[in-house]
């Protein structure tokens, strides 16, 4: 992340010349004004950071990336204090992450400002920013390996540093958080442990409870509804997965809303509920297609498909699985794969 050419010093310089020496001199002066400059500054990348994240949240992510960006250029910005510019840092790497899953690609784009942050964190010694720092970095890795298809286990060491220094200062936000990592990180480590990841889930689940968290409660509960879905529990299932889509569409996490239609439209499809299981996949795939998160667009044609087939609408779910067929490519062989089972199944039936 570069710093914009000449941005400070502009503003700071005499009013009798142009000097970069006469420039430093009153920054350096400028400077010892502070803590009131220092306070102003903060409050002004707070407002920053709010914006930013609404606009992550919506999926505007190129957005979000200018406005961030644009701190930068604040004449104060140079006053501003250290840990204010990691937060700017640890959002931009967040940002980053989160376009690199709707392209599928660039996850590792997402690391220089980890690691910018956690420098700062280590001059400062401030064990929140490291916390923050390693959790993220355990999402960039958590979302790198599945778009590669591998095991997560290298998850596994920043999840439980995390952990570690979020319990130490009392982060019980961020303990929620870092259980929800650790509980994905041994769902799909390449020897998964189904029991550990439940009960980390669960773990995350109250300490989200206790805080009046709603992001990872969210998340949690969408996790608990897969693992029950997987034992076959359907109706606790759905009422985990139905849980998690209600608290994304209160905190206005649209960027993430088409998982969450996607997974109530399982269970209902689980559950026999196929007009259901048709609406929800079908919001899945709209939502999708408008904010151009291509992979729930198509997780969502399998299970349409198939609803549409049980229903004897043979014409539709064929519609269905050819676009799968289409866009799997994009994602991995297994999806093709999927998608070619199915158009034989359907092709087959009597």
């Amino acid at each position: 992340m570069g710093e914009p050419d000449a941005r400070k010093l502009g503003s700071l310089r005499a009013a009798k010349g142009d000097g970069m020496v006469e420039g430093d001199t009153r920054l350096g002066e400028v400077r010892d004004l502070t803590p009131e400059l220092r306070e102003k500054g903060s409050e002004a990348i707070g407002h920053v950071l709010e914006i930013a994240r609404i606009r992550m949240f919506q999926a505007r992510f190129d957005d979000a990336l200018t406005l961030l960006d644009s701190a930068y250029a604040l004449p104060i910005y140079e006053l501003v204090d250290a840990r204010d510019q990691a937060k700017l840092l640890l959002l931009k790497a967040e940002v980053l992450l989160y376009r690199a899953v709707f392209a599928n690609n660039g996850h590792d784009e997402a690391f220089a400002p980890i690691e910018a942050a956690e420098t700062i964190g280590e001059e400062q010694a401030d064990r929140r920013l490291l916390a923050d720092a390693q959790a993220m970095r355990a999402w960039i890795l958590c979302y790198r390996e599945l778009t590669a298809g591998r095991p997560r286990d290298a998850v596994l060491e920043p999840a439980q540093k995390s952990l570690d220094l979020r319990r130490e200062i009392g982060d019980q936000v961020g303990v929620a958080e870092s259980l929800f990592l650790l509980g994905l990180a041994h769902e799909h480590k390449a020897l998964p442990d189904v029991v550990e990841a439940e009960k980390l889930f669960r773990e995350a689940l109250q300490a989200a409870d206790a805080t009046g968290e709603k992001r990872w409660r969210s998340y949690a509960s969408r996790h608990l509804g897969w693992t029950c879905m997987n034992r076959g529990d359907l109706d606790e299932a759905f009422v985990y997965l139905e849980e998690s889509l209600r608290l994304r569409q209160e905190i206005g996490l649209v960027a993430f809303l088409p998982p969450a239609y996607h997974a109530v439209g399982l269970v209902q499809l689980e559950r026999g509920e196929l007009g259901e299981a048709l609406a929800y996949c079908q919001l899945a795939y709209d939502l999708g297609t408008e904010i151009g998160m291509d992979l729930y667009r198509f997780m969502a044609l399998l299970p349409m498909g198939e609803a549409h087939e049980k229903r004897g609408e043979r014409e539709e779910a064929m519609d269905c699985y050819q676009e799968a067929l289409e866009m799997a490519p994009a994602f991995g062989a297994v999806f093709v794969n999927e998608a070619k089972e199915a158009i034989e199944r359907l092709k087959n039936a009597v």
